[in-house]
C-alpha cells in the first residue's frame, strides 16, 4: 500500500492521521454478555438448590494516585450508586469517566 508524503512524515513524527472535537470511549460489549450469561446460569442453578446464599463479589485496585476503584468497568456499572440505577448501559457508558 502506497501513501503520500506528508502522511508517511505524519505518521514517523507521531501525529494523528485525522482530527476531531470529540474523544472516543473503547467498550467492551463481551465482558457485559458474560456477566449476563453467569446471572442467567445462577438463576438457573438457584432453582435447583434450596439453600442460596447471596454473595456479591468485587475486585478493587488501586490506582496510580492512590484512589480505590473497582477493577473492571461491568462492575462500575453493576454496582453503579442508587441515583443512577434508572440509567441504562447505553447512558452509563457515554458518561462513564474512569
Amino acid at each position: 500500500q502506497e501513501i503520500g508524503a506528508p502522511m508517511a512524515s505524519a505518521y514517523l513524527l507521531g501525529h494523528p492521521d485525522h482530527y476531531t472535537n470529540f474523544s472516543y470511549k473503547s467498550f467492551y460489549w463481551r465482558s457485559y454478555v458474560s456477566e449476563v450469561k453467569s446471572a442467567w446460569r445462577d438463576s438457573v442453578s438457584d432453582d435447583l438448590y434450596t439453600q442460596h446464599q447471596d454473595e456479591d463479589r468485587v475486585i478493587v485496585t488501586k490506582a496510580k494516585d492512590g484512589r480505590i476503584t473497582s477493577y473492571t468497568t461491568t462492575q462500575d456499572y453493576m454496582f453503579r450508586p442508587k441515583k443512577f440505577e434508572n440509567m441504562t448501559l447505553y447512558e452509563w457508558i457515554e458518561r462513564y469517566n474512569k
